[in-house]
């Protein structure tokens, strides 16, 4: 036995004198190289802060982004997974000069000090737009302000001195005349930052109020400040003496207009085209919109009534209290389907209803134009509409229009504008063969009035104020008195007269680019306006430069050719657009980028509360998209058609093409459509091509935006035909992960 322990050991130390043979050496594993897709959003301003994603695969952690401008400076990342960093380009970092509209970018990605690649994003020169957006007037008349968003100033002109101009908060939005006590404020809103209550004498030392981000509109009476918002879709109530909130109230979606009736409030809603009556001590809210039936009076829809299928969304709303009647400025009530395929429907006036118990009365048409702002005179009972698209002041007898009498459209004023104007086309092409006249180059946005009466007109396009006197008899023309001038203009000429291509009807066809995309985005359900005959849901044209071809079935190639086709046929081609005109007006489309998106945060978040209260990881979600969804919704604007290489692929994935209303009278065939660009899809309400996420019909054919949460829709279809997405074996949790992501586009 001892002697075996010996010969073990002897042969242990053997093998340790011995070398170990060298081993063949494995090739080590190297970590698969960085790259990067895109960012998203590929257009931003340089006006906001602005978060912004880069997509890509193997994205190291601790990667930082650089601008390539002057004096840039390395913004941090946060890593959410290997393929999608989020960063945030603060405001006013890009500036470019004055008259350029877009410049492309790049962001260098780095790691290490090693640059792993670039990617373009568009910046949008609107620090050098600041075009105003709405006015107030001091009660005794003596000064003016108005506020321009871009440049987040209020403007002050007082006569006989110069202008000039202070800061408030980012994006103004609206501002309103409040009197407490025998003292005058402004209360201004703004889109991200607080409320502003500013004594009009001083406009020093500002009170703020802390209110939701997305402001939409405000309103106050009395003491009584409503705030629309859009992320939430809610309209929220407070006290202007003490600043404390006061409730809200769940609206329609997208709530913009809102107005005091009596304690509760009407909100008209863009998204789903119908107004809410809120009641903030219940907590409740009734949905109102014109249905079959409906009362016109006056323009060519009066004889569709039976076939009204729903509402158009309200630019501006008016409480009469001797009246009884609140009024909205649209463009009528939404015809649906009808046996002489009569196309776009759009019969701009004021809407009634009664106050109280919120009914729909009917609807008093302008006959031509579109209404954008209005004030009502209670001592002289006098309703004043502003009429953007060609340039007017309309002045009716309120008391006429609520009871909807006869021959209620009174007075006209042709706000002309100051000389040396540019026009959008030579002048003898005005004021002939039933066109408006070069007035519509004034852009009226805001009508108030002063104590004693006087009215004041804003004209966007001008950077004008008009005043007139109040007339003493109703069919006597309004008498211009005295005009503001000292408002800033922008030097981007190209972008400006695309802007009032886009916004004004120049062949009095009572249509324009923005009677259907109001302020670049949508607006509900539009009945058909072309071949094949049918409803469409009318889409946002933020993004637009990402995502041609357009006009589906039709697939038009470039956003000239579809500027040019539209904008003359709206015009019934009287007369054709110039190229002038064409360029002009892609140029200002270019310019309408979503805006920055809520849901994504620099710091990216770890759970994202949708609006039916389900919650889910935005995070996880991204995997699942890029599994199941980026091959036809390609980063940054979520579109195939964003590439020239997969431009134009079109697809059957089982989505409403023909919402079911009348069928016999629409062109029903289903055709396949491209992936739509899903950039912004948190703020664009309905989905589908025909609007049927969202919007459900009724038994008496009232068409109605009752489904708010218009994504979850369209994953839940999904889901049940396996066609669109692979989304069959998904957990509701998997749900709930993939609609957080989406939210963040």
């Amino acid at each position: 036995m001892k002697k075996f322990i010996l010969v073990a050991c002897l042969l242990a130390l053997t093998a340790c004198d011995k070398k170990p043979k060298e081993q063949p050496k494995s090739e080590e594993t190297k970590p698969a190289a960085a790259t990067l897709k895109a960012a998203s959003p590929p257009g931003i301003t340089n006006a906001l802060d602005y978060p912004v994603a880069i997509y890509g695969s193997n994205l190291p952690k601790d990667a930082t982004v650089r601008l390539d401008i002057t004096e840039a400076k390395d913004l941090n990342t946060t890593w959410v997974n290997e393929g999608l960093l989020t960063t945030t380009i603060p405001a006013n970092t890009i500036e470019f000069k004055g008259n350029i509209t877009l410049k492309p970018f790049n962001l260098e990605v780095t790691s290490g000090g090693k640059s792993l690649g670039k990617v373009s994003i568009d910046v949008i020169n609107d620090l050098f737009y600041p075009l105003a957006s709405d006015l107030e007037v001091h009660p005794d008349g003596h000064t003016v302000y108005a506020i321009t968003p871009t440049t987040d100033r209020l403007w002050i002109l007082e006569k006989g001195k110069a202008s000039r101009s202070i800061p408030v908060g980012d994006e103004p939005n609206a501002v309103r005349l409040w009197t407490h006590e025998d003292k005058h404020y402004l209360v201004i809103s703004h889109t991200y930052d607080d409320v502003w209550v500013l004594p009009i004498d001083t406009l020093e030392s500002p009170r703020k109020i802390t209110a939701p981000r997305h402001a939409r509109d405000i309103d106050v009476s009395g003491n009584t400040l409503l705030i629309s918002e859009r992320v939430n879709d809610h309209v929220h109530q407070f006290d202007l003496v003490t600043g404390e909130a006061k409730g809200k109230v769940l609206a329609g979606v997208n709530p913009r207009e809102v107005v005091v009736v009596e304690g509760k409030a009407f909100a008209g809603n863009l998204g789903s085209g119908d107004l809410s009556i809120l009641d903030f001590e219940g907590g409740k809210e009734t949905r109102i919109a014109a249905a079959p039936g409906a009362k016109i009076l006056g323009g060519h829809t009066a004889k569709y009534a039976e076939f009204v299928m729903g509402h158009t969304g309200v630019r501006d709303l008016v409480y009469a209290p001797d009246l009884g009647v609140v009024f909205s400025a649209d463009l009528g009530p939404n015809l649906g389907p009808n046996p002489d395929k009569v196309e776009v429907t759009q019969n701009g006036g004021v809407g009634v209803f009664d106050a109280k118990t919120g009914e729909y009365l009917h609807h008093y048409s302008m006959f031509s134009g579109a209404p954008e702002q209005m004030v009502y005179d209670e001592a002289n009972k006098r309703l004043f509409v502003t009429d953007l698209s060609r340039g007017r002041l309309v002045v009716f007898d309120a008391k006429k229009v609520a009871k909807g009498e006869p021959k209620a459209m009174v007075s006209l004023g042709e706000l002309t504008p100051p000389p040396r104007t540019e026009f959008m086309r030579p002048e003898a092409d005005f004021n002939v063969q039933g066109r408006a006249s070069v007035s519509l180059h004034s852009g009226p946005v805001a009508v108030r009035l002063d104590k004693d009466g006087n009215i004041y007109v804003l004209n966007r396009f001008t950077s004008t104020v008009y005043q007139f006197a109040n007339p003493k008899k109703l069919d006597k023309r309004l008498e211009q008195t005295h005009i503001w001038h000292g408002l800033p203009k922008s030097p981007q000429r190209a972008r400006h007269m695309g802007e009032i291509v886009y916004k004004t009807d120049l062949g009095n066809t009572r249509m324009s680019c923005d009677t259907c995309h109001y302020d670049g985005h949508n607006q509900g359900l539009l009945f058909t306006k072309g071949e094949p005959m049918h409803i469409y849901r009318v889409p946002t044209i933020r993004a637009i430069n990402y995502s041609a071809p357009y006009f589906t079935p039709a697939l038009f190639p470039s956003l000239e050719f579809i500027s040019g086709f539209v904008a003359s046929r709206n015009r019934f081609d009287n007369p054709k657009t110039t190229s002038k005109e064409v360029g002009a007006l892609a140029m200002y489309q270019r310019g309408l980028v979503t805006p920055p998106n809520p849901y994504l945060t620099s710091d990216y978040p770890k759970t994202v509360e949708m609006p039916d209260g389900t919650k889910g990881d935005p995070g996880k979600g991204s995997l699942a998209f890029d599994q199941r969804c980026a091959s036809c919704h390609t980063p940054g604007a979520f579109t195939s058609d964003q590439y020239k290489e997969t431009r134009a692929q079109t697809h059957d994935v089982g989505t409403h093409v023909t919402l079911p209303l009348r069928l016999e009278m629409q062109d029903s065939a289903d055709y396949k459509v491209p992936p739509p660009a899903l950039v912004g899809v948190w703020d664009n309400y309905p989905l589908y091509h025909s609007g049927g996420a969202g919007f459900e019909i009724q038994e008496n054919g009232q068409v109605l935006g009752l489904e708010r949460h218009a994504m979850r829709k369209v994953l839940s279809d999904a889901q049940k035909s396996g066609k669109h997405g692979d989304l069959k074996g998904l957990s509701d949790q998997d749900i709930n992960d993939l609609l957080a992501f989406l939210h963040t586009l």
